[in-house]
């Protein structure tokens, strides 16, 4: 790999789990990184940030609901996601 090529970076990642009540609960995560290209003297910031919303049904069935965001290397996109997790 050439010098040219090589970026500098620096991250910093938080996870959040919060129980609402016996039936609901959410994960957030966030993850930001800061890049610094020596060669063209270029400051980048690039994020994901992560939701996940969790409907108990009952004991064994979770309904889960996910929200994905990423800004990374200029290119942005979301996902919705939506899941059913059965326990064994």
């Amino acid at each position: 790999m050439s010098e040219d090529k090589t970026e500098q970076g620096t991250s910093l990642g938080i996870s959040n789990k919060k129980k609402i009540n016996d039936h609901f609960d959410m994960v957030t995560k966030v993850d930001a990184y800061y890049f610094r290209d020596e060669v063209l003297g270029l400051d980048r910031f690039d994020s994901e940030i992560n939701l996940s919303l969790n409907w108990k049904l009952t004991e064994k069935i979770i309904l889960n609901n996910i929200l994905d965001y990423n800004d990374v290397k200029g290119k942005q996109y979301y996902k919705f996601k939506v899941g059913i997790e059965y326990k064994l």
